[in-house]
């Protein structure tokens, strides 16, 4: 069995129901909708609030790893302090004065290195440099060896000399020491100056197990699924980046310069949120991968309720539409009852109920009262109604005319593709101008001095069309500018001077546009030398109602529009002779500053 069902059908019979049904239909668009939208506008809210509440605690999570980072640097920079103010290093460093190693001045720094190390798992390895380039160190691990005789070739170097005791963070360049296999690439160094004079007496180097990073973000990272890493003011990694290189997180390091920073990206088809926070021990900064779906499970819960509660309104919300509907459709039945006799012209007043005193009592006075009336009103109404809205019809179809606007979108591709640019140019200059003026943002009254303007825009558009087969001499008193007139009032009898007058003449023709001012009025005369008319075609014109012209609106609509309009008979005449031309004249009265207020 096929069905045949359309939109159109669909509404016709929505149409034919009764109104409890479409109050009902309404009522349930209307609320499916507003659910559409407020479940748009919940989740676009709630998807802003998460977002911010994520990084939010994204942030914190990175705080407490960085208090736990600055924890660990202070602690080995601690030590560090230890060997700086050793006696037994102070003496054995003293002690050196040449190149070489002596075993009793090895023997008292190793002892401190030992000593050191044993008390902190997160050192790896220790180096201590005298002046005379002999190096110190014990290491956890194998693979820690000195590659160079000159401590002062480190790149670091200078920058440690400057801190002037001082402890320095620096990367491992690999050319002084040869780290072992666990160390990080990290290593904090300070220059060792005498305790008595000041002066340096030695460089130590302590190098960092990886462990050091590990059991920071471990635990961390398990929880949320997520990855930390910590990276120096360039950008080098300084604990071990365990995801594969990336452009997106190396263009967020490299962007990252405030104290901290956040971004929502997507990587490897995943859904994170990349932040960063500058270290408050040094100008490393730490690096957080944290999927949203895992951060965001701690607020989903919010977002169940809310919608409930949504759920729970929608519910009492489609209670109160029943109960409303029944309230009003029943004594709307009841007056339909009375109202269809007035199909029989059975004008019978409905009885108004005393309890009663709403909308619906009011509706049905205001009926009682029409009923009075109507018969002696319907008739008149009906024919001014019907006047006025073919009227209406006729000028909104002329304003935007689709064979003047297809003409004219055709003749700029024309000239486009001979590229004639300058008329193409002009010519669509014109046509936004025409409806510009003829639009007016819907009002009816506009100036002279505009109406005017629309008539060139307009006459531009068809010389250019035509060819430049005519011209438009234009008269007008500059005093008239100013007043106000019924807009488009013009055009339709410009229209018909070239379309039917000097286009039907042999040769260039001449169309004459004069205004100017009679007492209370305002007059028109378009005059052209074209074709001209017979008596006979003038009286055809004006008398009759189905001469329209394809260019516009006809002359008998435009009018009975100013005659409904202005409320005059007979505001226009017509003067013609064949193979001569034609003249027609337009008398109006002007308008008070009352009548274009009530226009607009």
């Amino acid at each position: 069995m096929k069905i045949n069902f359309t939109p159109k059908k669909f509404y016709v019979k929505f149409l034919k129901s009764n109104l409890m049904t479409k109050i009902s239909v309404y009522y349930i668009t209307i609320l499916c909708i507003s659910i559409a939208l407020a479940s748009m506008a919940f989740n676009s809210i709630n998807s802003a609030v998460i977002v911010k509440k994520t990084s939010a605690s994204a942030q914190q999570t990175l705080e407490a790893l960085d208090q736990n980072l600055s924890y660990l640097v202070s602690n080995v920079s601690q030590f560090s302090s230890y060997v700086f103010f050793d006696n037994n290093v102070q003496s054995a460093l003293k002690k050196s004065h040449s190149k070489g190693i002596d075993p009793s001045i090895q023997d008292d720094i190793s002892k401190s290195l030992v000593n050191m190390i044993l008390s902190s798992d997160d050192i790896s390895s220790a180096f201590l440099f005298d002046n005379y380039n002999n190096s110190y160190y014990m290491s956890r691990i194998t693979g820690s060896k000195v590659l160079s005789d000159d401590v002062k070739k480190a790149s670091w170097y200078k920058t440690v000399e400057q801190a002037k005791g001082y402890p320095v963070w620096v990367l491992n360049d690999g050319k002084l020491i040869q780290s072992g296999s666990d160390d990080m690439p990290v290593s904090l160094v300070r220059m060792v100056y005498s305790t008595d004079d000041y002066k340096p007496i030695g460089v130590l180097v302590m190098n960092i197990n990886k462990s050091f990073g590990n059991h920071i973000f471990s635990r961390l990272g398990s929880q949320y699924k997520s990855q930390f890493f910590i990276v120096d003011s360039n950008g080098n990694y300084i604990t071990q980046n365990t995801t594969t290189e990336n452009t997106i997180v190396s263009d967020f390091i490299k962007k990252s310069t405030g104290s901290t920073n956040d971004a929502i990206e997507k990587i490897d088809g995943q859904k994170v949120i990349l932040i960063s926070r500058k270290s408050l021990c040094s100008d490393w900064r730490i690096i957080g991968i944290m999927p949203m779906s895992e951060l965001s499970k701690q607020f989903e819960s919010t977002g169940m309720v809310i919608l409930l509660i949504i759920l729970i309104n929608v519910l009492f919300l489609c209670i109160g539409q029943i109960y409303v509907t029944k309230i009003i459709t029943k004594p709307l039945s009841k007056m339909k009852k009375y109202m269809a006799g007035i199909q029989n012209g059975n004008f019978q007043k409905i009885p108004i109920e005393l309890v009663r005193d709403d909308e619906i009592v009011e509706l049905k006075r205001s009926y009682n009262i029409m009923v009075e009336q109507i018969q002696k009103l319907i008739q008149k109404v009906k024919d001014e109604q019907r006047q006025l809205r073919l009227s209406e019809i006729s000028i909104v179809r002329a304003q935007i005319n689709p064979h003047f606007l297809y003409n004219t979108l055709d003749a700029v591709s024309a000239l486009a593709l001979i590229q004639d640019n300058e008329s193409a140019y002009t010519i669509t200059q014109a046509l936004e101008n025409f409806y510009r003026i003829s639009l007016s943002s819907g009002k009816d009254v506009i100036t002279v001095e505009d109406e005017i303007n629309c008539i060139k825009s307009y006459v531009q558009i068809l010389n250019i069309r035509y060819k430049d087969s005519f011209d438009v001499i234009y008269e007008i008193d500059d005093e008239m500018l100013g007043h106000s007139i019924l807009k488009l009032i013009l055009q339709p009898f410009v229209e018909n001077a070239i379309t039917h007058g000097v286009r039907n003449k042999h040769g260039r023709g001449t169309v004459t546009l004069k205004g100017h001012e009679n007492d209370d009025n305002i007059v028109f005369e378009i005059e052209d030398d074209g074709a001209g008319m017979t008596k006979e075609k003038i009286e055809e014109i004006i008398s009759k109602k189905d001469t329209r012209q394809k260019g516009g609106f006809g002359i008998y609509s435009s009018i009975t529009r100013i005659s409904l309009f202005y409320g005059v008979e007979n505001p226009v005449s017509i003067e013609s002779t064949v193979n001569e031309g034609t003249k027609v004249t337009l008398n109006i009265p002007k308008m008070s500053k009352e009548d274009r207020n009530g226009s607009d």
